[in-house]
């Protein structure tokens, strides 16, 4: 089902789809870019990623020359490619987690050949227990229009889909409260690709 190749369009290499997670942990609320950077790489050390991670928001990488969080004298990245937060009241941020949304080798799902044709945006929260905010899925909507930051995957593709992770494998993630969300997101983000 899945073709573990990325099409070209154009000469650049595009993605099939988003797959949408939830992080089970704390909403991160009011904290900086750096410290939800770091809180997601130390889950990559947790579960064994050894690669860099670099927020696109803030320039914090190590090619940089700048701080980065290490481990064991290992540097590593988590799961995600973005993570979607509150930054401050009704303040919501995207930060890349990776160095590069491109990148194949974030193990977002146990699939490789899924992983290999997309990408994963972690909302950080627990919404198997907990609403998500109405702010919080209208900002990633807004996220998919022209010249916004996700708009670069339905320019190249724009049949690119957005999935929840429990559609890729058996898991209550990203949560049932955001789950219920994902035919709206779909359906508005379906509409601005029309009016385009």
């Amino acid at each position: 089902m899945w073709d573990k190749k990325r099409k070209m369009i154009d000469g650049l290499s595009v993605i099939d789809g988003v797959i949408i997670h939830h992080s089970t942990g704390s909403r991160c609320n009011g904290m900086s870019p750096e410290s939800v950077f770091q809180i997601f790489n130390t889950v990559g050390f947790s579960r064994g990623y050894q690669k860099y991670g670099y927020d696109f928001k803030t320039g914090y990488s190590p090619e940089h020359g700048q701080n980065y969080h290490t481990h064991n004298g290992q540097i590593s990245y988590c799961m995600y490619h973005y993570c979607l937060y509150e930054y401050e009241p009704g303040n919501y941020v995207l930060i890349s987690l990776i160095d590069t949304p491109m990148e194949t080798d974030a193990g977002s799902t146990k699939d490789r050949a899924v992983n290999a044709v997309s990408i994963a945006v972690v909302f950080a929260g627990n919404y198997e227990v907990e609403n998500v905010p109405e702010p919080m899925i209208e900002y990633f909507i807004k996220l998919f229009r022209p010249k916004a930051p996700l708009s670069w995957i339905l320019s190249k593709n724009p049949d690119a889909w957005i999935r929840g992770h429990q559609d890729i494998e058996p898991t209550a993630c990203p949560g049932k409260y955001l789950y219920t969300h994902l035919g709206r997101i779909n359906r508005e983000i379906e509409s601005m690709r029309r009016r385009a």
